[in-house]
């Protein structure tokens, strides 16, 4: 039940422009591209649907969000296919859906359809675990989609964009004529997918319509997309600014972390988060770190206790003592820390503020037995949301396990300086430094 906490104070400083799972420069470059193409193809009204497609698709949203499974499996499949025959220069590592492409390749003799039906999908539920499902949410923050998968008006940010694919460098002039050949393939799988509602064509048809053209489809997705040192600097460096990875609370810890690298492979979050106070921002955004590295510790110690009561070698009350004690004596000693982390942080009408205060009340407990049942109040209100089974009953000062759990006891555990068990983003943000690079 910690989750919602700590993502909602580090979404405080990145607004949702990045997220756990949208952790990848390639993948935003993918995305891009996708809706960049999806983009130009309504613009210039070149999608002739017939009358049975139509309905079929019943809105623009709905077509559009078939258009983006059937890019991403077109892209998926020419850089497997390039890596199958000849591997060299295309990196499937982090491409969504090459592992499952593998079993749907061999299944369809090396040319497996490719629509805009879920029927297609390489990943369960691929709309929303794709490459576009995982970075819808930051394309939203960004304003280069709506929910709805319209695209802004007027927008500065499409100016941008427009002007990342049209440039005279290499990488430009590649993805525009990857951009026309795909453009191709979509209009010739609408005219051959007519007399039906899914729009569908064979893999080596899709090859077929951009040898038309002149090109080779597989090579352009290769010089394109086929490794993350590929993206040129001024597309990582927009998507950075986009993210605003160069500027306030975020720009900070992302500079603090390129800086000490090693923090983050040893887990020491709490050191980044303090190199990232010496940087300069507003007052404003400086307390967004200081309000995490206020409210951490007490998540951590509580978290060590919880582990203590889960683990099979716990049967009551008096077991946890030790581990319960230590705890409310430093909160007892914070107080004033912990009331202002009820009253200001986590102020509001949020899950996230409202499971906050309810820790701040569970840490200023007068007594363990108190505080072990406040505990026991607040995860069985967690679980009862999910309508899962909670780990742990208690019965009295008595405490039964009703999930069998793996916990293992840390009798090292600080209680004064806990190390952070939560990482606020910052294991999302190294890897985007990682393919970012000296953008």
């Amino acid at each position: 039940g910690l989750q919602v906490i700590w993502s909602d104070l580090g979404q405080r400083i990145f607004q949702y422009r990045l997220t756990s799972i949208s952790n990848d420069i390639r993948n935003f470059t993918i995305n891009l591209f996708h809706h960049h193409t999806i983009r130009g193809l309504f613009e210039q009204n070149k999608l002739e649907l017939s009358e049975r497609q139509k309905r079929h698709f019943r809105s623009d949203s709905s077509l559009k969000m078939g258009l983006v499974l059937f890019l991403e499996n077109l892209l998926v499949y020419s850089l497997f296919d390039l890596n199958e025959t000849n591997g060299g220069g295309v990196s499937l590592e982090g491409v969504l859906g090459s592992l499952n492409a593998r079993t749907r390749w061999a299944a369809q003799n090396h040319d497996p359809p490719i629509g805009t039906s879920p029927k297609h999908e390489l990943l369960v539920r691929q709309v929303s675990l794709g490459i576009n499902g995982r970075y819808k949410t930051p394309f939203m923050q960004m304003g280069i989609i709506n929910r709805d998968y319209s695209y802004p008006l007027g927008s500065e940010t499409w100016t941008e964009i427009d002007r990342l694919f049209s440039d005279a460098g290499q990488w430009s002039q590649d993805s525009k004529h990857l951009q026309a050949a795909v453009g191709d393939i979509v209009r010739k799988a609408f005219r051959v997918s007519s007399s039906g509602g899914d729009i569908e064509l064979s893999y080596r048809k899709c090859l077929e319509t951009a040898s038309n053209r002149g090109v080779d489809l597989r090579e352009l997705y290769k010089r394109v997309f086929g490794q993350t040192s590929l993206i040129p600097p001024k597309v990582k460096r927009f998507l950075m600014n986009q993210m605003g990875l160069n500027i306030g609370a975020a720009g900070a810890l992302y500079a603090a972390l390129t800086k000490h690298i090693a923090y983050v492979n040893n887990k020491q979050y709490e050191s980044i988060f303090s190199a990232a106070l010496r940087e300069e921002m507003t007052e404003h955004e400086k307390r967004l770190l200081e309000d995490i590295i206020q409210v951490e510790p007490h998540l951590s110690r509580l978290s060590y206790v919880f582990d203590r009561i889960c683990s099979p070698e716990t049967y009551s009350v008096d077991d946890v003592e030790g581990v319960a004690r230590p705890v409310l004596e430093i909160s007892a000693e914070n107080a004033g820390s912990i009331e202002d982390i009820r009253s200001r942080i986590a102020a509001g009408s949020t899950t996230a503020a409202h499971r906050l205060r309810q820790i701040a009340d569970v840490l200023l407990s007068g007594d363990v037995p108190t505080f072990v049942s406040g505990l026991y109040d607040y995860h069985k209100q967690v679980m009862d949301f999910r309508s899962l089974p909670v780990w742990f009953s208690l019965h009295g000062g008595r405490i039964t396990h009703g999930t069998k759990t793996s916990v293992s006891a840390d009798d090292s555990f600080d209680f004064r300086h806990p190390r952070w068990i939560h990482d606020f983003y910052l294991n999302t943000l190294n890897s985007l430094a990682r393919g970012i690079g000296k953008a």
